[in-house]
């Protein structure tokens, strides 16, 4: 009778005393105890000279999307790597599990223009005319040998100019910059991939500040090849005239985002277009630049 109680009470107490203890007797650890969760893993960024990047801490077994983008003067970022020989390329679907190392690699850019123009020395002396060895009975010549003089633009350090080659957003801004004086409408407003060390650091800002270029989600990317389209709402934004009309090129639907844009320059005289032809989503080539620029000056 009791002693029988007694033993059930017993036994009840036990199956208790088990069932809330967080070691369930066979490894397994409680859902509620939080002692061996996995320590955060850290991603260390070798920027191999580029700008300095503290490491990154995550989540055992989580992704990272975006990685942040250093800049080095000179070099287009192209991406981070597993290892230095750059033969493992970073994947953004990577669970990281443990501590790691990434490596960014970079490629040099052509040298081309210096980041600002020599200053005039007094009395200034004609300058003799510069031949590019590339431009030779080219459509564009003369007007490539026109800015050369001025001074805003210049070829490459092995004689020549390479007139098909896509211009990149930073060399426009750098450009622009040199022909014509902008005053600051606005604050400054840095973008996430142009340091204060960026070679055209202050060409890019003297645009941001003048209401002429706002990047896309905080960056400008400098090294990207400029489109016609996007070109065209910078100059518009350089004559300081309102993006409105139709194009009667046959390639531009009145419904493209840069529609307005190319309508001023049509009409302006500033774009003639190839064979009734605007090509908005080409890149834009240097000799094309130095004529839309010729252009605009001439006004």
């Amino acid at each position: 009778g009791s002693k029988t109680a007694t033993a059930k009470s017993s036994v009840a107490k036990v199956q208790v005393k088990l069932a809330s203890s967080p070691n369930l007797g066979d490894g397994t650890i409680s859902p509620n105890d939080n002692i061996l969760s996995p320590a955060p893993v850290k991603i260390t960024l070798d920027t191999n000279g580029g700008t300095t990047l503290v490491p990154i801490e995550i989540a055992y077994n989580t992704k990272v999307s975006e990685l942040p983008i250093p800049t080095k003067e000179g070099f287009r970022f192209d991406g981070w790597y597993l290892d230095a020989a750059f033969t493992k390329p970073w994947g953004k679907e990577t669970l990281v599990r443990e501590n790691i190392a990434l490596y960014a690699k970079w490629t040099a850019l052509p040298v081309e223009e210096s980041e600002t123009p020599q200053e005039p020395q007094q009395p200034q002396l004609p300058k003799p005319v510069v031949t590019y060895s590339d431009m030779d009975h080219h459509w564009a010549n003369e007007m490539v040998e026109e800015l050369v003089k001025l001074g805003i633009i210049q070829g490459y350090e092995d004689g020549t100019f390479r007139p098909n080659v896509p211009i990149s957003r930073m060399h426009v801004a750098a450009l622009l910059t040199r022909a014509f004086p902008f005053k600051p409408l606005r604050a400054t407003h840095d973008f996430s991939d142009v340091s204060s060390t960026h070679p055209y650091y202050d060409a890019i800002i003297t645009l941001q500040q003048a209401g002429i270029i706002d990047g896309t989600n905080g960056a400008f990317r400098p090294t990207e090849k400029m489109t016609r389209a996007q070109l065209a709402k910078i100059l518009v934004g350089v004559l300081g005239l309102t993006p409105e009309g139709t194009s009667s090129f046959a390639d531009v639907d009145s419904h493209h985002w840069s529609a307005g844009y190319i309508a001023v320059l049509e009409r302006e005289g500033i774009a003639l277009g190839d064979n009734g032809k605007f090509r908005p989503n080409e890149h834009v080539t240097r000799a094309q630049f130095v004529a839309f620029l010729y252009r605009i000056m001439q006004q």
